[in-house]
């Protein structure tokens, strides 16, 4: 079943799923369970050991419904695990409707599939060649999808906007290259080259939207 109706509001109506197995990481992580509102299309990621009922359960309550508050509908595909009785009995337990794409329509889920890519093809920017490291990234792929506007949402602001009601601003600018120091600034080296890619894959993104948005006005 689709969700056809639209949301009065962020993380009333959203779409929960599961990218994997992929290549388990260092920290032995194989899955993702990916979440996205249906609104301001604002996601969350959580690399996962495994994905089963408990597991998945856990997850979306420790990194979704605690700090977002349930929402009242979720849309899920047909897998084991969010047909579990666990996680069936904690959409209960905290009043939600819980939906699932149909056998024949699984595309029904399609804009978070479509969050996917886009979150790949960032991560390739990152991740070392035999990508078992890719979880350590997955939160800073999330956040420069939340802080880049989509021409799919129909608005010029980023999904971070439309949740928390301000741009996030990164607090020094990212022009140069980080100097390659291996010394006790370690970490803030590898902090600032990772928001400068995100800043670099942004930017191209909002290109991308322009040209877009301007090859539309042309052909109308």
């Amino acid at each position: 079943m689709e969700i056809t109706t639209t949301a009065s509001h962020p993380f009333e109506k959203c779409s929960l799923d599961i990218v994997g197995p992929l290549v388990e990481s260092e920290s032995g992580n194989k899955y993702i369970l990916t979440f996205q509102d249906e609104l301001s299309k604002f996601i969350v990621a959580t690399p996962l050991p495994q994905k089963d009922g408990k597991t998945v359960a856990k997850a979306f309550v420790l990194n979704i419904v605690l700090k977002f508050g349930a929402p009242a509908k979720i849309l899920t595909d047909r897998g084991s695990d969010f047909l579990s009785n666990l996680f069936k009995n904690v959409c209960k337990l905290l009043r939600i409707r819980k939906m699932q794409t149909t056998a024949f329509h699984p595309e029904s889920n399609g804009s978070l599939e479509r969050s996917h890519r886009v979150l790949a093809e960032y991560l390739r920017h990152y991740v070392s060649k035999d990508q078992r490291n890719s979880d350590e990234f997955v939160l800073n792929a999330v956040y420069v999808y939340n802080t880049t506007t989509h021409t799919r949402t129909a608005t010029k602001f980023t999904p971070f906007e439309l949740v928390y009601g301000f741009k996030s601003e990164v607090p020094f600018t990212l022009t140069h290259s980080p100097s390659i120091q291996y010394n006790y600034e370690d970490y803030l080296t590898e902090l600032k080259g990772r928001l400068q890619t995100g800043t670099k894959w942004q930017d191209r993104n909002k290109s991308y939207a322009r040209k877009r948005a301007t090859n539309s006005m042309t052909r109308g």
